[in-house]
């Protein structure tokens, strides 16, 4: 996304990763504050994921995930790599807490 705004950027990936959300069943809110514990809170089926939302790209070669690692704060990553998201852990597995 050249020519476009850090920030902008991040509120893309975070809707894309909220519309991919509510595509699978979960109920989405978004933070309202860069200073949140997290982007993104999402429910489903009595359990609560706190979820981090970064952009990412792969080495080529090796496929190695890079991502900004600093000022995690979500248990949860969104990993967006162009139009995939890969979620660590995968909670999508599972669908519970602490599982995947």
């Amino acid at each position: 996304m050249k020519n476009i705004p850090t920030g902008t950027v991040g509120t893309i990936q975070e809707l894309k990763v909220s519309v991919d959300l509510l595509g699978k069943g979960f109920q989405v809110f978004r933070a309202l504050s860069p200073s949140s514990f997290c982007d993104l809170l999402i429910y489903k089926d009595g359990n609560f994921f706190d979820l981090e939302v970064r952009t990412a790209h792969k080495y080529p070669g090796t496929g190695k995930l890079c991502f900004p690692k600093k000022s995690i704060k979500g248990k949860y990553l969104a990993l967006v790599i162009d139009n995939e998201i890969i979620y660590q852990p995968d909670f999508l597995r599972t669908g519970r807490r602490g599982e995947g």
